[in-house]
Parts: C-alpha cells; structure tokens; sequence
C-alpha cells in the first residue's frame, strides 16, 4: 500500500486541464492515457479591446463610425478569416514530474495570448521553442511567424508535439506553405551541448535545420521554471543560442507555485528564486536587457487569471560577441 501511494503522489495534474470546464476548454477522452482537449482563438477578442479603447477617445465622431455593434456596444468587424479558431490538442491527463512537457499548462495559455496579442511583431520571425511539449505555443506562433522550430526531448514527447503540430496544420498553413517549412519538430536536450545531427535517428537536425537555426530571431519558452538543475540547463542553453546566428529576443511565462516547506517553515517557491537570480545575473551584463512585461493580455484563449503567472523578456542588446552557427 506505501509503494502505491507514493506512485499516486508523484502524479502531476496541471491546472488547465482540473478547470478546463470552466474555462471554456473541452475534452474528448481517447483510447489509453492520452485526452484531447480543444482550445477555442476567439480572435474578436483582441479587436474588441482595441475597438473599444478607440470608441473611448473618439466619442464624438461616434456618428463617422461605419460598423455594426452588439448588445454590449462592441463594435462587430467583418474579417477576412474566422472570428475563430479550435486548435485539438493531444495530451496526457496527469503524468509524473519528468513528463510534465506531456500536459498543457497555464504559462503556455498566457504565452499563447502574447503571441496572438502581438502578430505584427512575429510576422517574418524564425521562431524556436524551448521545451515545446504537446506543441500548442508553436502551433499558435506559426499562424503568424514565418518559420518555427518546436523543441523538447524524449520520443513520446516528440512524437506527441509532431502530432499536434501536423493535426492542426489548416489552422496555420493557410498562405499556402508546405507544413514541413512552416513548423518542424526536433530534439533538442538541454544538457547536451551536442545537437544530433545523424538523420538516421528521428527528430534529429539534417544541415538544411541548422540553416534554419541560423537564422532564428525569437525564442519562446512556456513553463520550463520547476526544478532549479532544469533551469540551469535551460539558462546555459538559451545563452549559448542567443550567441549564434542573428541578435535575439526570448520571452518566458513562468507560475509562480508556492508551497510551504518544513525547512523554511514558510510558504516559499524555491525554483522561482533560482529562476530569477538567473535573470539579474544577466542583467549585470551588458548583453542583455531583462524586462518583465504585461501578463493582463486581452484573451484569446480563455483561462482563470492568475497574478502568480508571469512574462519575462530577455533582450539581446550586444552583437559584438555573436558568432556564426556551424
């Protein structure tokens, strides 16, 4: 009985999927451990903040205003696309610490509307992910950027994100790019300085995806801040990417979780402690400009607000010390 309930206790159950009801999030359980779950882009949402901001400062040229509104005085724009969007995600319900990249967290959901939030600004980026999981921040990133290259380690997570990606292909491939130019799933472990390279092996990087690396200008990573051994290997990575190929910039969703400890005796959160004494070790520098932006982003995807979810930008500021990628 010890034995069985230390293996229920090492289970993880992210927060996204225990309120996905009530956040609009619905699931559609599969053969076997894995559900799916849909994740709606309402993209009037976005429009209907700036609209309404707009109607604020421009009262009294309400008359010169050519557009229907709803019940609630939102002004209703007609688009060229769907007002939405359902991405399906493939994912594990619960797993343990090492396969947490096989769920879906609230990092990835705020990261995911930064992204949608901010379009114009990815639109002819090459974009790489750290620690992609089940691929969701990817698949939104591609709706917008011009190349991504979604990144994690282990075959189920691999092969779970390369699913994903390849299952909501007609939400971002409609201007007409082949799927596997737009948005390519690869290896990447952070505590290997080596990037695979044998082609024989799935997922490993072919001379054409370290081009493509070269000329990567944004970094996104979601949720990868929860064991401090972890984030310095995140750290060390990122750093030794940002110093090849083109200047870049990276931006970071972490949750803050805070939990009392017998040792401290207090409510404390220790990995996010280490997350940002990493972030003013950089910032001593004069390589990089650390900025914590916004997290109260207009919702595209809908999820519980949370002032423990955070967004961090790391800024390449200096290209003096950048070298070429073999």
């Amino acid at each position: 009985m010890a034995a069985e309930s230390e293996m229920v206790e090492d289970q993880i159950l992210s927060d996204v999927h225990v309120t996905a009801i009530r956040s609009g999030i619905s699931r559609g359980y599969e053969k076997g451990l894995q559900s799916l779950s849909r994740f709606v882009v309402n993209y009037q949402a976005g429009e209907r903040r700036e609209e309404r901001m707009k109607e604020e400062s421009k009262k009294d040229s309400q008359d010169d205003i050519n557009a229907m509104t709803d019940i609630d005085g939102d002004l209703v724009l007609t688009r060229k696309h769907k007002a939405k969007d359902v991405i399906t995600i493939a994912h594990a319900m619960q797993t343990n610490l090492q396969d947490v990249g096989m769920q879906v967290w609230m990092g990835c959901l705020l990261l995911c509307n930064f992204i949608l939030n901010n379009c114009p600004r990815f639109e002819n980026s090459t974009v790489l992910e750290l620690g992609g999981g089940t691929g969701l921040a990817s698949v939104v990133m591609a709706t917008t950027a011009k190349y991504v290259i979604c990144t994690d380690t282990g075959k189920d997570v691999l092969e779970m994100c390369e699913r994903n990606v390849i299952a909501n292909k007609d939400i971002y491939n409609r201007r007409g790019h082949e799927l596997e130019r737009l948005v390519i799933v690869r290896a990447l472990d952070w505590m290997d300085s080596d990037i695979q390279t044998d082609e024989s092996i799935p997922f490993s990087w072919s001379q054409k995806d370290l081009q493509l690396l070269s000329d990567v200008d944004v970094i996104i990573a979601a949720d990868v801040v929860y064991s401090n051994d972890l984030t310095d290997a995140f750290f060390t990575k990122l750093l030794t990417l940002m110093k090849t190929g083109k200047q870049k910039t990276c931006f970071i969703t972490t949750e803050r979780r805070l939990n009392f400890t017998m040792t401290d005796l207090d409510v404390t959160c220790k990995e996010y402690d280490h997350f940002r004494e990493w972030l003013k070790r950089l910032e001593t520098t004069s390589d990089y400009r650390i900025k914590q932006l916004d997290s109260d982003v207009p919702q595209f995807i809908q999820y519980p607000q949370s002032r423990y979810l955070e967004l961090w930008q790391i800024q390449q500021i200096s290209s003096a010390h950048l070298v070429p990628t073999s």
